[in-house]
């Protein structure tokens, strides 16, 4: 159980610091019309880090059967996706507190580009959207699903022995 704790905490931490990179390298701000699309790249890291907790597992373990595969990418996965959450109130309250309202307004201008006819509704809306409890969801959500995903693959694909 230690193993899997350790390598959730290691793909939560790279995810946060993910986040950073981004804010640093100006996709919270200069560049945030890419965002969307960059940000996506981040699954990478559970996507990669979840089978290899799990092959490190099996170095441990003797017979290292479909279940006992399947609970530690669950254990993974959930210890990452509570330090995600984590990062992402750290990042809204320390890192970048105005990004909801950045984000707000790159949307609405999105919106208005686009030639919807009602901006002002577009914007009251992603003011809405943007905002830290909805981001908690996200991660939350988000990397369940992606870790629970990854977990069923990897625990179908890495064999029982070595």
């Amino acid at each position: 159980m230690q193993l899997e704790i350790k390598y959730g905490l290691y793909i939560g931490l790279l995810m946060f610091l993910w986040t950073v990179v981004e804010y640093l390298v100006g996709l919270h701000s200069t560049y945030i019309r890419y965002y969307q699309i960059i940000t996506l790249l981040a699954f990478l890291i559970p996507i990669v880090g979840i089978p290899l907790g799990m092959l490190a597992k099996r170095r441990l373990v003797i017979d290292y059967k479909f279940p006992d595969r399947f609970r530690s990418g669950i254990v993974i996965t959930v210890v990452f996706m509570l330090v995600c959450t984590m990062g992402v109130i750290a990042y809204f309250y320390l890192v970048n507190p105005d990004w909801n309202a950045k984000m707000a307004q790159q949307s609405a201008q999105n919106y208005k580009e686009m030639g919807f006819e009602q901006p002002g509704h577009a914007a009251a809306y992603a003011k809405e959207y943007f905002n830290e409890g909805t981001f908690m969801k996200q991660s939350l959500i988000g990397n369940l699903i992606v870790g629970t995903v990854v977990t069923m693959i990897a625990s179908s694909v890495i064999k029982r022995k070595i």
